[in-house]
């Protein structure tokens, strides 16, 4: 389908379309007579896009908000590819979703299509923005570098979530604040001291004295693999990265417990629980907090107490 085409069809879709400048991501304030946030409210006339996108050079853009619709931007490949998983795994199911998400490849990453249940603001997370207010490049439009952004599939498919955190869960996708970078557990990459005697909580013992220290989150997480703590997993990928396991949560009478050894998750597809990694997965097996997890795992393992 053409860049015109897909144009039109969004308006179709009662979504509002706007002009962008050729290989480039800024609008064409100068087409469009003034400011894009117009667009934001009032839909461009089908004559209107055609006058801007005839003749094949300008780039165009997708805005936001238009009956809850939003944009799950992934930066990159490998965060994309991390959600597709999830989605293999557990959105089909939890959603019941018969057709994927329009969804389009850009340049490094993707644009996941869908519309919220509710009023919600943009997010940043680690590896994606959420464009709940603005626009995305739209496709068959061209990336500086040359890309073009490719549509999988001509269906226009925009699943109603009514919880985003189901639908990119911060277990893998965590929160990015404003001042800071990091998320999940690695939000607490703090150094820690090596305990006096009798201290066995390694969370209240947060260096502030300097010198080397244990990295001791990271330390546990090298040490414990999740596929060790599932002797009898079977592969099922001949790469060897896919496992299923009997789950320890339910009585599974047909191995339903995944593991993905190459990014050391695991889930259950019957319990529908969100992703876990190895510190995730200790903690609800004994019942415990992650910190207490990452204590009693440190001393297991022979890096603490």
């Amino acid at each position: 389908m053409s860049k015109i085409n897909y144009a039109k069809q969004f308006l179709e879709n009662g979504i509002a379309v706007i002009p962008l400048r050729h290989r480039g991501k800024e609008p064409e304030s100068a087409m469009m007579g003034g400011t894009w946030e117009r667009y934001k409210t009032e839909l461009p006339t089908e004559y209107q896009i055609s006058c801007w996108l005839v003749s094949g050079w300008q780039n165009y853009g997708v805005v936001a908000g238009w009956d809850n619709l939003a944009m799950i931007d992934f930066d990159n490949a490998e965060a994309f590819e991390l959600w597709q998983i999830y989605y293999e795994q557990q959105l089909v199911r939890i959603y019941e979703l018969k057709t994927p998400p329009f969804t389009v490849k850009s340049a490094r990453g993707a644009h996941v299509y869908i519309r919220l249940y509710g009023t919600e603001a943009n997010q940043k997370r680690q590896g994606v923005d959420v464009k709940v207010h603005g626009y995305v490049v739209g496709p068959e439009s061209i990336h500086p570098s040359g890309a073009v952004y490719t549509a999988q599939g001509e269906e226009f498919h925009f699943p109603q979530v009514f919880h985003l955190d189901t639908f990119l869960p911060p277990e893998l996708f965590p929160h990015v604040a404003p001042s800071a970078s990091v998320g999940h557990l690695e939000a607490l990459q703090m150094t820690f001291d090596k305990p006096s005697q009798g201290v066995y909580d390694p969370f209240a013992v947060a260096s502030g004295h300097g010198g080397a220290g244990i990295d001791l989150l990271s330390t546990v997480k090298a040490s414990v693999r999740i596929e060790n703590m599932f002797p009898d997993a079977v592969k099922t990928s001949g790469d060897g990265r896919w496992l299923a396991a009997r789950c320890p949560f339910h009585d599974d009478k047909k191995p339903s417990f995944w593991i993905d050894v190459r990014r050391q998750l695991c889930g259950c597809q019957v319990c529908g629980m969100k992703p876990m990694d190895a510190i995730n997965l200790y903690a609800r097996m004994h019942n415990m907090s992650e910190s207490a997890s990452v204590s009693a795992m440190a001393q297991e393992v022979g890096v603490w107490g």
